[in-house]
């Protein structure tokens, strides 16, 4: 296999990931609900060769909504849309495990692949949010117990999707014959969390599976990232760790009997392109002094939880009235009297509004220079790139970085033909079918005999 660096594409925010981008960028903030303004992102992506745009979504709104400018559309029907505008772009939909149903996403997703001629894609996430929770009249379960369930999740999904044989639409008009009615099996999945009989209602897709996107570092998240993530998203902030990252990974894959290759990871990349390193720190320093901190307030008082009122921007910051109990929370108790202004310049900087990932600020040369040292290192294989402010953010780098990327000879100049995991050159999952059974027999009705196999994806 030839190794390349991946692009992946994060739209975090409808304007960026910056709070402020809104009030930078070239777009209305009022057209972020608009097809066309999606499309042209996925163009604009596809004219710099990134393998797949990802999207990001919330099931709840933030303390304070017009700060987060985070109000995602449903991405299963975004990504439908921007697929119909594209024609090599992979397109990959946030999607919870833990709020959702498997025939239902299954069902779904494979029918975004038909449509998409085989370039769907689907971030898995387990939930981190009560407020999310409570839209959905539920109680979020503890992190171990979301990471199991979310695995049986995905083992009931992926039978889903394979029930179907390959050749079970015949199609023979001569002969009056249309389905291989054997190829067709019920899944009877039951495990721990999840059961369905299945099938899909729907021939398989082109992919077979869907591509399968998975974010987290911890030993949970690691290990479904082994077992199932073709992709995986992550933080890291200096190589070393992320080398060591990429190999526990790595590692964990073929503790599934897969190659260590089946899994790439993409560690979260945010750049602040400018005609030189000056420039690039004067465009960052320009946007942060757009953040109006009192509108950072009641989201400081979610995070900590901890009752501001009353406290000025220059007042002491009330330590004694954080509740929460995390590393943040700790280290903000620890300061030696900070005012309330410190505080939020500590919690809400650059780094913040990077979601923790890092970020590279320099000319294009620079840049590029940085992302090849990392990928020459075996830090990654590819980035997910996190524009602070959209279009304008994607579009520098687009045209200013990726062809100093292709030059070096680590993107592709153009794509290559087929599926998304043709392109990604990665293997169809083997999914165990033992327990399958025939959807009918010569009489039409559903056996009740138990028929096992022992190939995986046929």
């Amino acid at each position: 296999m030839t190794r390349r660096l991946l692009l992946n594409a994060v739209l975090r925010g409808q304007t960026g990931g910056h709070t402020a981008a809104w009030r930078t960028t070239s777009a209305d903030v009022r057209d972020v609900t608009t097809l066309d303004y999606w499309v042209d992102l996925g163009r604009t992506l596809e004219r710099g060769r990134f393998d797949t745009l990802f999207l990001a979504d919330a099931l709840s709104l933030t303390p304070d909504p017009d700060m987060s400018l985070l109000w995602p559309l449903d991405p299963l029907i975004l990504i439908t849309a921007i697929a119909a505008h594209t024609e090599h772009l992979g397109v990959v939909a946030t999607h919870s495990t833990t709020f959702s149903e498997p025939y239902t996403v299954a069902r779904q997703l494979a029918s975004i692949d038909h449509l998409s001629r085989g370039r769907a894609g689907w971030n898995v996430v387990t939930s981190t949010s009560q407020a999310a929770a409570d839209n959905y009249g539920r109680e979020l379960p503890e992190h171990d117990l979301r990471y199991r369930m979310a695995d049986d999740y995905l083992q009931a999904v992926k039978k889903l999707w394979v029930a179907w044989g390959p050749d079970a639409v015949v199609a023979d008009r001569s002969a009056d014959r249309l389905l291989d009615r054997d190829a067709i099996r019920q899944v009877r999945h039951h495990g721990d969390f999840v059961s369905v009989r299945g099938p899909l209602t729907m021939p398989r897709s082109p992919q077979t599976v869907p591509l399968l996107a998975q974010a987290g570092g911890s030993p949970s998240g690691i290990d479904l990232a082994g077992r199932h993530a073709d992709i995986v998203y992550t933080r890291q902030i200096d190589l070393d760790g992320a080398r060591r990252y990429r190999a526990a990974v790595r590692d964990a894959a073929v503790r599934y009997g897969r190659e260590p290759d089946d899994v790439r990871v993409l560690p979260g990349f945010v750049p602040v392109v400018g005609e030189n390193r000056q420039d690039a720190e004067n465009r960052l320093r320009d946007l942060q002094a757009l953040n109006s901190l009192q509108r950072r307030v009641p989201q400081l008082e979610v995070r900590l939880q901890a009752d501001l009122g009353g406290v000025d921007l220059d007042d002491r910051f009330p330590a004694e009235r954080i509740g929460a109990e995390d590393e943040m929370a700790d280290s903000l108790r620890e300061l030696p009297g900070p005012s309330l202004r410190q505080v939020l310049h500590r919690v809400y900087g650059p780094e913040t509004e990077s979601s923790g990932h890092r970020t590279v600020v320099g000319s294009p040369a620079e840049i590029a220079e940085d992302i090849e040292i990392w990928f020459r290192a075996g830090a990654l294989d590819g980035l997910s790139v996190h524009p602070m402010v959209l279009p304008d953010g994607l579009q520098d780098f687009v045209d200013r970085v990726v062809p100093l990327l292709q030059e070096r000879g680590l993107v592709q100049g153009e794509y290559a033909a087929g599926t998304l995991r043709d392109k990604l050159q990665l293997p169809v999952p083997t999914v165990p079918t033992y327990g399958f059974t025939p959807v009918w027999d010569d009489l039409g009705r559903v056996p009740d005999v138990a028929v096992t196999t022992a190939t995986g994806v046929a």
